[in-house]
């Protein structure tokens, strides 16, 4: 069991190295170019992977991380809706799909429960649990908000947000985890960097679109 562990452990972080390579190649190529797409398909796939070998590798015997457990579930909703969303800029799709509802809806009653678990100290993190089951129930909520939305829905704007913040939070796990630095800038800066890209993006969406 512990020799299975200790591959899954190996797979993890060999997709998730490769995962934050290709998602920095996909930030700096320009937009809708074929090394774009490419970077970001690989990008979304290995991350994943990588995200759900986290919940595995979390939830098991001996290596129990409720930090780990909690940005595999985050990075995997974000990885999951924001590829989705470019089905929708790409044309295909003009509304959410009941794959999309079920997306966010589970996102929701996950983020419910990860706040339950938070306020009674069942499993110790509390202001982890309640920081990201807040965040959660507010990106579900504003993805079925969008998804009942008669007008016209900038999907591209929701791609690339969606997209940075499984970056965002790809590099904060690799920080925090992987390289044990617990500094509160380990926290700090990925995010502060990740929205300001994000802004600037949206800023240049709005102009053009």
């Amino acid at each position: 069991m512990e020799q299975t562990l200790r591959t899954i452990i190996i797979i993890h972080a060999l997709l998730g190295a490769l995962g934050l390579f290709t998602g920095m190649l996909a930030i700096l190529t320009r937009k809708g170019n074929r090394l774009h797409r490419t970077t970001g398909k690989i990008f979304a796939v290995s991350m994943a992977g990588s995200s759900v070998l986290s919940l595995v590798i979390a939830a098991s015997p001996g290596h129990i991380n409720p930090f780990l457990f909690l940005i595999g579930v985050f990075t995997l909703y974000l990885i999951l809706t924001g590829y989705r969303a470019i089905r929708f800029v790409a044309g295909n799709k003009l509304r959410a799909t009941g794959t999309d509802w079920l997306i966010s809806i589970c996102m929701g009653i996950l983020a419910v429960g990860m706040i339950g678990i938070g306020l009674s100290g069942i499993l110790g993190a509390k202001l982890l649990f309640v920081f990201f089951g807040g965040i959660g129930l507010v990106l579900a909520g504003r993805d079925l908000k969008t998804f009942r939305a008669k007008g016209r829905v900038n999907w591209l704007s929701i791609h690339i947000s969606k997209m940075v913040g499984a970056l965002i939070a790809s590099v904060t796990a690799f920080i925090v985890a992987g390289i044990g630095i617990v500094h509160p800038a380990a926290w700090i800066l990925p995010t502060v960097m990740g929205t300001i890209y994000i802004v600037r993006w949206q800023r240049r969406i709005r102009k053009t679109g």
